[in-house]
């Protein structure tokens, strides 16, 4: 597989829409004149100034200037604004991508998903499969809402159904002096799109701090963290915690939990 759509912001927030493209490719490939069709054969064309997209890099295409300049992309990757844009419908279009001689080269469908997900980008899971796979996408799992320029957040799952939770540091120290102060949330998941609620328990199984409520998650993604505070924002005393995460596959429906214990150590000023 060559280049390929990455990822998408059909319903953005504070930026206007925007495509990107990754060239899985150890080569450069020539992607000037190339266009970007959706369902009713509006046309995005790429300028013929273009310069070559690198092996293994990002280009994002952009409704205008404004939105690039938000997005804050990396050197490395390559941005332009088209002549005309052919604007994303918030839920249900089809984009199929061309090559300067007309060749398809790639095809995304997304349906209503969109339209409960505005600022959050559409990602491609399988980006590295063989073409004859047909690819997946899925919400972004990041918290920012986007990956533009970077690695997407939606990450290949395992047949495993295991799933793992942790805290890092572990004990930690929210106590003001600069030094693990907070903790991060890891975990690891066997769902490649879910959404995850992860609340913290004391050892009477209190419910007192619920981090995430029901937001889109990748099989890693995101990292969440936890001020050692409780939901009326009051330290908590030294002690263990219960960390617990649940996660409702998005493909299957099934609900996977896990859970783990959390320390909090130090003396609070």
């Amino acid at each position: 597989m060559a280049v390929v759509l990455s990822e998408i912001m059909p319903y953005p927030a504070s930026t206007a829409e925007w495509i990107e493209l990754y060239n899985n490719n150890p080569h450069s490939v020539d992607i000037s004149n190339w266009e970007i069709h959706d369902e009713r054969a509006n046309c995005c064309k790429f300028p013929d100034s273009l310069q070559s997209l690198p092996p293994f890099s990002y280009a994002v295409i952009a409704r205008n200037l404004s939105t690039l300049l938000i997005l804050s992309l990396d050197s490395t990757v390559s941005a332009f604004v088209p002549s005309h844009w052919a604007a994303l419908n918030n839920d249900t279009d089809r984009l199929t991508l061309f090559d300067a001689s007309g060749n398809s080269r790639d095809i995304l469908h997304y349906g209503n998903e969109m339209s409960v997900s505005k600022g959050r980008s559409f990602e491609r899971i399988y980006k590295y499969r063989e073409a004859n796979i047909p690819p997946k996408w899925g919400l972004c799992a990041a918290i920012s809402g986007h990956t533009a320029g970077i690695v997407n957040s939606l990450q290949e799952a395992t047949n495993d159904e295991r799933v793992s939770i942790w805290a890092d540091p572990n004990p930690f120290s929210p106590d003001s002096d600069g030094t693990e102060d907070q903790t991060d949330i890891h975990f690891e998941l066997p769902c490649e799109t879910s959404r995850i609620t992860i609340e913290i328990f004391n050892l009477y199984g209190r419910g007192i701090r619920r981090l995430v409520s029901n937001i889109p998650a990748g099989t890693t993604s995101p990292i969440v963290t936890w001020d050692g505070k409780d939901d009326s924002s009051r330290h908590l005393p030294i002690g263990r915690y219960i960390l617990v995460i649940e996660s409702i596959d998005l493909n299957s429906g099934k609900t996977f939990t896990g859970k783990s214990t959390v320390v909090i150590a130090g003396q609070f000023r």
